[in-house]
């Protein structure tokens, strides 16, 4: 295995929902999920940390209640990583002391949620199961009550998605991370779901609505993604669309594979798709999309019809992220966008910024070795600057998680020869 940035080690398909979508549950009604010894799921994740691997999603099936679960957790720990994220249904977290033992570990964890709906009616029709709900919202609250970092995962399907606009109001009372929506992937569902697909996935148009106020519910500061929707399908949601991510492998039973590297070789791009101005960021559209609903929806954007924050470059992962970043907290004050530039093939970002009384700043950040630094440059004369693009600036500092006014005026006083940082997160 050579060096991988994270890797997703599968420590099972054992699972007590039974989700419309997923292969795991399937396994498990039939009494064919295969059970992994502790001895080969630490192998696994011995090889993954000395392949350079500091962050690691251990999942299943339901990981929780694989029997080496326990013994996984406590191994990774010792290891070292620097986060250990799991990715559960809820049905053990909220009720039994699972919780405290894996936090009594002392591991530093994520707790990512996999919510099948925005409400209990849409979630338990996705997962089959009654109680689902309650077992999550159960989990939330022992996450809260122990400050643990939590994320949401959703997988939209015909059983869920017009609950998307719920989950704003659903997730409120928590302080949750990210929101991450993703489209099925037709070649994850079990060999007898593949011949009914029509059952399961939804016309993408009918998701537009539903996705655009469930985005527009959360607090703009809140983390949210849609993973594998076609741009064209809503440009207007482009800043929250992601195809591909940084790398990442999944450790399955009997196999290892890029999680990413699936996805894209089960997508095409149409002749539609020539001269859209977001076509370097598109992953495509998955085959068996078109084979069902054909491809009266995939049409080129005209980059003349994109405002200039929408016509995103190509990006190193952790720019791109915070390019996203800017374009969920925008506005800045009274400032106008001028231009998005990528350089250095995608290692170096540098957004033009207007006041009203036009002045110009430009914001560079470049992804190296140690991290994303950069800061910002003022045109003009920095002494004379307006508060209007002081206060402009403060705000985009202020939503790339560092520096607030004070790092504004510095960086003015120092002018264009050194910038005012913005670290790596």
């Amino acid at each position: 295995m050579s060096r991988l940035p994270q890797a997703e080690i599968k420590l099972g398909e054992l699972c007590n929902n039974r989700c419309v979508f997923c292969i795991s549950g399937h396994l498990t009604s039939e009494k064919r999920a295969p059970l992994v010894s502790a001895l080969d799921l630490k192998e696994r994740v011995r090889q993954a940390h000395e392949s350079g691997v500091r962050r690691i999603t251990l999942l299943g099936g339901e990981p929780t209640i694989q029997p080496a679960f326990r013994e996984v957790v406590e191994y990774a720990v010792g290891l070292g990583f620097d986060e250990i994220v799991i990715f559960s249904n809820g049905s053990r977290t909220g009720h039994t002391r699972l919780m405290d033992e894996v936090l009594a570990s002392g591991g530093q964890f994520e707790w990512r949620f996999s919510f099948q709906g925005g409400n209990r009616e849409a979630h338990e029709r996705t997962t089959g199961r009654k109680g689902s709900f309650r077992g999550l919202l159960e989990s939330l609250e022992r996450a809260a009550e122990r400050e643990q970092k939590v994320t949401i995962n959703c997988c939209v399907v015909n059983q869920n998605y017009d609950s998307l606009p719920d989950f704003p109001e659903l997730l409120a009372p928590y302080a949750i991370a990210h929101v991450h929506i993703d489209m099925l992937h037709p070649g994850d569902l079990p060999e007898p779901k593949k011949g009914r697909l029509g059952e399961l996935m939804p016309r993408y148009s009918e998701l537009v609505e539903p996705l655009r106020r469930m985005v527009r519910g959360f607090p703009p500061d809140l983390e949210r993604s849609i993973g594998n929707l076609p741009f064209c399908i809503a440009p207007d949601l482009s800043p929250f669309i992601q195809h591909g991510g940084e790398e990442t492998w999944v450790v399955g039973a009997s196999d290892t594979w890029n999680k990413y590297d699936d996805k894209t070789s089960a997508k095409t791009k149409l002749p539609a798709c020539e001269g859209c101005a977001l076509s370097p960021r598109c992953g495509g559209v998955y085959r068996a999309y078109l084979e069902l609903h054909g491809d009266s929806e995939i049409v080129a954007i005209p980059p003349d019809t994109l405002a200039p924050e929408l016509a995103l470059p190509t990006l190193s992962p952790r720019l791109a992220r915070r390019l996203e970043r800017l374009r969920e907290r925008a506005p800045f004050g009274r400032l106008s966008w001028l231009g998005v530039e990528a350089l250095d093939s995608g290692r170096e970002l540098r957004v033009r910024f207007r006041s009203p009384r036009g002045e110009t700043a430009e914001l560079s950040l470049v992804d190296g070795p140690a991290g994303v630094r950069g800061g910002y440059r003022v045109e003009d004369d920095p002494s004379r600057a307006s508060d209007e693009l002081r206060d402009g600036l403060a705000a985009i500092l202020d939503a790339l998680g560092q520096l607030g006014r004070s790092g504004v005026v510095a960086g003015e006083q120092r002018r264009a020869k050194s910038l005012a940082v913005v670290g790596d997160q």
